[in-house]
Formats: C-alpha cells, sequence, structure tokens
C-alpha cells in the first residue's frame, strides 16, 4: 500500500508541477503581451499628441490670418508660434489688439486717394474742379483731360490759385 500511495503522490506531484509550469508560461505570455501592448499605448499617445500639436498650430495659423489680414506688421507664420506660447486670455488681449490697430488703420483712411471724403476745394481750385467735372460728364471725359480743358478755357482761375492760399 505504501507502495501504491507513493505512486498515487509522485502522479498528483507531477499533474501540480506541470500546472505550476503551464501557470509559470501563461504568465510570461500575458507579460510579453502587456507590454507590448504598454508599447503601443505610448506610441499612439506619441501620434495623437502630434496631431493635437498640429491641430492647435493649424488654429494658430488660421487665427494669426485673421489677426494680421489688412494690418501687417508680422506675417501670420510669424505670429503663429507666439500665440501657441499664449495663455487663452492672452490670446485675446494680442486679438483685441489686432483689432483695434486695424480698425484704427481703416478709420484713418490713409490708403485712400487725396482729396477723396475731404472738404471740398473752394477759390479758384475749386471752380476749375466743378468746372472740370462739367466738362468730364458732358463730353464723356476722364477728369485729367477735362481738367486741361478747363485749365485751357479759364487761365485767369489757375492764375489767381497761384496768386492766392488754396482754401480748404
Amino acid at each position: 500500500m505504501a507502495e501504491a500511495k507513493k505512486q498515487a503522490t509522485g502522479a498528483v506531484d507531477k499533474t501540480a508541477r506541470d500546472a505550476v509550469a503551464k501557470a509559470q508560461a501563461d504568465l510570461a505570455k500575458a507579460q510579453a503581451n502587456a507590454v507590448a501592448l504598454t508599447k503601443r499605448a505610448t506610441e499612439a499617445e506619441a501620434r495623437i499628441a502630434k496631431m493635437e500639436e498640429a491641430a492647435r498650430a493649424a488654429e494658430a495659423l488660421a487665427q494669426a490670418k485673421t489677426l494680421v489680414s489688412g494690418f501687417g506688421g508680422a506675417t501670420p507664420e510669424e505670429l503663429s508660434p507666439l500665440l501657441l506660447k499664449l495663455t487663452a486670455a492672452d490670446q485675446q488681449i494680442v486679438a483685441k489688439l489686432c483689432t483695434a490697430g486695424r480698425d484704427a488703420v481703416a478709420k484713418a483712411r490713409l490708403t485712400e486717394e487725396l482729396g477723396v471724403g475731404g472738404r471740398p476745394v473752394t477759390g479758384p481750385l475749386g471752380e476749375l474742379d466743378s468746372l472740370a467735372k462739367e466738362i468730364a460728364k458732358a463730353d464723356k471725359l476722364p477728369y485729367a483731360q477735362a481738367y486741361d480743358r478747363a485749365l485751357a478755357q479759364r487761365p485767369d482761375l489757375y492764375e489767381a490759385s497761384v496768386r492766392a492760399p488754396v482754401a480748404h
């Protein structure tokens, strides 16, 4: 009986050893899979971070294009890296400054032709201007040609304008 007990115990020990060996092999596979999954997750996070950075850069460039359009001073490509470094509150301040500057330039009418939208010219030059406009309208001529004709018709107005200061 001792022999049978010894054989039974040996069989149980072998089964237990086989189960432990299988468990250890499964554990090693699971650890290898965990390492691989961790590596893939880290790579995915890096790709996501790059995509988010690219999206922020594109958004900053679009904002910079809006801020400098019609204003100048810096290109959108120069302004966008600066915007990326600023907090949202600071970005709003920069946007307000650029908008105020652009509005001031637009209201200043710096790009308009001289004399456009200002007070009418009076005195001899005003009379020449009125006459030139009448000639341009009647003869369907450009203003410059009509002004030349007005000077030819009324040289006295030109002489008077040279002698007198321009009145506005």
